[in-house]
């Protein structure tokens, strides 16, 4: 055994679940900071950088084979400096090594194992290696002793390799902005269609993720009357919602398909994804009207109170696996474990409609992965009874697995609450309550956005990445997303305080302008990462890599203030992003949806439905209602209760709309695009004459 054996090394005192989780192994690892970086210098070392998180299942194969190998350990303790990394507490770091390995090796994804100089710059990397040879992977300790040699002798060729790669990295994105307009949709919308999947829908081939981007582009050209989208569309939603990717038993959804038919996921639960599907299956829901996509849309609410939620607010992940070893157990069923919990018709039915029987779909060959192989009718006419029996048989033998899988070893819970998935989520939280009229979930989301107010948000500096104190500021993407959710408070709750942040948005996010037009990722004024190697290097992030643009979210937000608040200098900046980024993004198709419809919402101003009325009222409530049943593309609803709105927090219209609302003691509602509103109504059926449906 090591020198390290029998006690915890340095990280046990992070607060990162991943670093934490690597406390006990020999090798003697750093977190990122300048101190490793002082001691390579010294020693004359390389570094070894491991940047992995705890829901990848992979990273703790390696920690857990590679890392956790005691011979391995002695070596990097003797010949390297070890430094781990979160990459969901650290994505500045993270992605600026993701671009060196991928520059180097064409290769990306966790868990990343870089090699450094002192100054933190890349000379060699990839991503899992096992401890001993296998295939065409060379065994680690192999590997390490490789590059030790290389590192020590060949000076002037490591520098050469470092150079090269370090000015790939670092070479500034260049954006100049064009005119862009309806042509420009159009052509992506094409190219989106081309890249789908026309027999299992989705976008490319496997490994397969959840492009949720793509999804409300689709539904949002559909809306406007572009029928080609539909096929694409509903196929890409029907087909998600039945495989192995949705958690059939207790709602959400995993990280990805390994396969192009949905069936095999890669077992973790990430917010970020949730928080993008539940807007899909929601959206679809009222497009399309399929039920199926609402009970969806109810299955991740559900899942994410269950498990990721708690008082702070929405945590990041659910592990793939229960323990080292572990191969999706906890999710996937034996036909023996079956038999354990069902019985008579309802084991039979479970078994052809969750496709437990015949070849198993994992390694090992009694593992199968639930997804929904047959349709309730089919089921019905295979085993015999009726569908209203069937139907109920499954859902009686649904609620019995959930409960037999309750008692399994649980993966754990990341219960990190990170500023941008934070607010992804609570923003499809109050779209969840606008739609259904669930004030649980508004209220939830109110919460959460309040307290990461209050304890991660400073005027000057914006948002803090993560709710713990030592977390980093300056980060783009965490801004965006928070300022999402700030004006989704405001439009369900007012306040002036939420209005005045809110009102920040042009302000703060005028700090990440790059001369191009664009947004760099972070903001060197408010930025309190480490400037070392690669990590204070600014990218323009522009593309959906599978969620949302950070460029592409801005934009989104800034013409979300600029509709809800009349700020025009908020529509201008939203306008330059889009004219910098869009009109080189048109060949992406799936992964640059986002800026598109940022640009379609350019050509065509937002809807902004404005209720307001009494809280106490009927006729307040019906209104509320139907604006939440309303789908008309990125449409704002603002709900003001005139017995406790301060009016002047609203624009000029909104403000003589709760005066006529006070004068004539009644509810009403409106609907506003650019500098145009409506006569007001005082009913549903009005509301939805006006909005068109």
């Amino acid at each position: 055994m090591g020198e390290m054996a029998g006690r915890e090394n340095r990280l046990a005192a992070e607060t990162s679940t991943y670093l934490r989780s690597a406390s006990h192994q020999e090798i003697d690892w750093y977190p990122w900071s300048s101190e490793p970086f002082e001691r390579a210098e010294r020693e004359g070392k390389p570094v070894l950088l491991d940047i992995g998180a705890s829901w990848c299942h992979w990273c703790h194969v390696m920690d857990d084979g590679t890392y956790g190998d005691s011979e391995i350990a002695s070596f990097i303790n003797m010949n390297y400096i070890a430094v781990k990394v979160d990459r969901d507490e650290r994505p500045d770091v993270d992605s600026r090594y993701q671009r060196a390995v991928n520059a180097m090796t064409g290769q990306g994804g966790w868990p990343l194992t870089v090699f450094l100089d002192h100054t933190g710059r890349p000379f060699y990397g990839g991503t899992y290696f096992p401890p001993a040879a296998a295939g065409d992977m060379p065994g680690f300790l192999e590997l390490l002793k490789r590059l030790h040699s290389y590192y020590t002798t060949r000076k002037d060729e490591r520098e050469e390799v470092v150079r090269s790669v370090t000015e790939a990295v670092t070479r500034t994105d260049r954006y100049d902005e064009e005119e862009v307009g309806a042509p420009e949709v159009r052509a992506a919308l094409s190219k989106v269609i081309e890249e789908s999947d026309e027999i299992n829908g989705g976008f490319g081939y496997a490994p397969k993720f959840p492009h949720t981007s793509a999804v409300e582009f689709l539904l949002s050209q559909l809306s406007a009357g572009r029928k080609e989208a539909l096929g694409p569309l509903k196929r890409t939603l029907d087909r998600m919602l039945a495989g192995g990717i949705h958690d059939q038993l207790g709602g959400g959804f995993h990280r990805y398909s390994t396969d192009e038919k949905w069936i095999v996921p890669h077992f973790e639960k990430m917010a970020y994804d949730n928080a993008g599907l539940l807007r899909n299956y929601l959206h679809g829901y009222l497009a399309l009207h399929d039920d199926e996509y609402l009970r969806t849309a109810r299955g991740i609410v559900e899942f994410v109170s269950r498990t990721l939620s708690g008082s702070e607010g929405f945590y990041a992940s659910q592990d793939a696996d229960a323990a080292p070893g572990d191969d999706g157990d906890y999710w996937t069923w034996s036909s023996a474990e079956l038999a354990q919990v069902l019985e008579g018709d309802e084991r039979k039915v479970a078994v052809l409609y969750y496709h437990v029987h015949g070849m198993a779909e994992m390694h090992r060959s009694d593992r199968h992965v639930l997804y929904r192989a047959m349709g309730v009718g089919d089921v019905s006419t295979a085993a015999g009874i009726s569908q209203e029996d069937a139907a109920g048989l499954l859902d009686s033998a649904r609620r019995k697995m959930l409960a037999a899988r309750d008692g399994r070893p649980r993966p754990g819970v990341d219960r990190n609450v990170f500023a941008s998935w934070n607010g992804m989520m609570a923003s499809s939280f109050f779209e969840y309550g606008r739609v259904t009229g669930d004030a649980v979930a508004a209220g939830a989301a109110a919460r959460n956005v309040r307290n990461y107010i209050r304890h991660a948000f400073e005027r000057e500096k914006g948002f803090r990445h993560s709710l713990s104190g030592r977390s980093i500021w300056g980060l783009l993407e965490d801004q965006v997303h928070m300022l999402h959710a700030a004006v989704d408070l405001f439009e369900a709750e007012g306040g002036g305080d939420i209005a005045e942040i809110a009102d920040l948005s042009a302000g703060l996010l005028g700090g990440y302008a790059s001369p191009s037009g664009g947004l760099y990722d972070i903001d060197l004024s408010t930025y309190s990462g480490e400037d070392i190697g690669l990590a204070a290097q600014r990218s323009t992030p522009v593309y959906d890599s599978p969620s949302l643009s950070p460029n592409a979210a801005a934009a989104l937000l800034l013409q979300r203030v600029e509709s809800v608040f009349g700020d025009e200098n908020a529509g201008k900046l939203a306008r330059s992003i889009i004219r910098a980024v869009a009109p080189s993004m048109v060949s992406s198709g799936a992964f640059s949806s986002s800026i598109f419809i940022a640009l379609d919402q350019m050509v065509k101003p937002l809807p902004v439905i404005v209720v307001a009325g009494s809280g106490e009222s009927d006729a307040f409530g019906e209104l509320k209602s139907a604006a939440g049943s309303a789908y008309l593309p990125g449409r704002e609803i603002v709900i003001i209760d005139t017995g406790e709105a301060d009016a002047g927090i609203y624009p000029k219209t909104m403000q003589s709309m709760i005066a006529k609302s006070r004068e004539e003691g009644r509810a009403l509602a409106f609907l506003c695009r650019g500098r145009s509103c409506s006569a007001p109504v005082e009913n549903a059926s009005g509301l939805a004459a006006l909005v068109g449906r």
